[in-house]
């Protein structure tokens, strides 16, 4: 049986987008498994989510359909509060114990992560891989993820939603029926 190499992804999914998908399957690829996919309940950062949680976790749901070892989770719900991502890390560590836990970000994050909530305490409890979006400051803390930069944004997507604008191609089927 292969070593388990459980993944985070976390974020607001809204709305989950063909560029997420991207980065699941190339994670997978790479060998990380399971790859729990936890959307944003309360945004530790003020963010306003245009689509309600229960939304965009149907979304997320219909847009993983199918896909072995990806877990959509209501974790941040269940918790009924803000919740960081040192929250999601230790969730994980406590059902994988023993396991290297990894926690995916899209390389935006970066530059600010040295003031997220218990920084250091999250760079040592798991490991860092990064998503490529543009050219920013890598660590030896980090992972790159052989992954394709793809232009596409959930703010782009929501734009083309209000004007009427179609969406195909940048979000999967399921997503857009």
């Amino acid at each position: 049986m292969a070593k388990l190499k459980p993944m985070i992804f976390g974020g607001s999914f809204d709305p989950f987008h063909n560029a997420h998908l991207a980065l699941i399957k190339c994670s997978i690829k790479e060998g990380y498994r399971p790859i729990y996919i936890i959307p944003t309940y309360i945004s530790p950062v003020n963010k306003k989510m245009i689509a309600p949680f229960e939304e965009r976790l149907i979304l997320l749901k219909k847009g993983t359909t199918g896909m072995e070892n990806v877990i959509v989770s209501e974790f941040e719900k269940k918790q009924n509060k803000i919740c960081y991502s040192i929250d999601q890390v230790n969730w994980i560590k406590s059902i994988h114990e023993n396991q290297k836990i990894s926690l995916l970000l899209g390389e935006d994050n970066l530059k600010d992560m040295k003031s997220w909530k218990n920084y250091n305490e999250l760079i040592k409890s798991c490991n860092i891989v990064v998503a490529r979006r543009m050219e920013a400051e890598i660590n030896n803390k980090t992972t790159i993820l052989n992954f394709k930069i793809m232009k596409i944004s959930s703010s782009e997507i929501r734009k083309k939603i209000k004007e009427g604008k179609p969406i195909s191609g940048t979000v999967p089927k399921a997503v857009e029926e």
